[in-house]
């Protein structure tokens, strides 16, 4: 039974090209810090992840955005001794490129919505629910462009 993992953040240090294949390190402090009792609290782990050049292409990646990475996990251990996990992207894009398709997808329902509010004036049936609907996906949009004013072209 194979395992996924997913990564989310920024490399730290050098980002190596080797031939077709890139390699950076990531360091990921622990999402859990409080622990039950008696459990060992988590120290941060190390990541190595490789991604072909074609990938780390298509993901964009700049310096300030974070990475998102979708991966096969193994774990590794060095020759003195620290472990580390090395991750096999089969995925990689960043959080600016992710929340640039949300932004799409709600602008591409608000059009639908409205399409459907105008087929619904038009034939004089379910106008009311058309109205709501296209309420309801015009302030997810205005809501998601709010957070996200990066995105925002005008």
């Amino acid at each position: 039974m194979g395992s996924k993992i997913i990564l989310t953040g920024r490399p730290a240090g050098k980002i190596t090209k080797t031939g077709k294949v890139i390699a950076f390190k990531m360091v990921e402090s622990p999402a859990q810090t409080s622990m039950p009792k008696d459990l060992p609290k988590p120290s941060p782990s190390a990541y190595i992840v490789y991604c072909t050049q074609k990938q780390w292409k298509k993901a964009e990646y700049r310096g300030g955005d974070e990475l998102v990475i979708e991966g096969n996990p193994t774990v590794r251990v060095t020759r003195d001794g620290r472990g580390y996990v090395e991750v096999a992207a089969l995925k990689i894009t960043t959080k600016r490129k992710e929340a640039a398709l949300k932004l799409q997808q709600l602008s591409a329902h608000r059009d639908e919505c409205l399409a459907a509010l105008e087929e619904a004036r038009r034939t004089g049936s379910g106008v009311e629910e058309a109205e709501a609907a296209l309420d309801k996906a015009e302030k997810n949009l205005a809501r998601f462009r709010q957070a996200h004013p990066e995105l925002d072209q005008g």
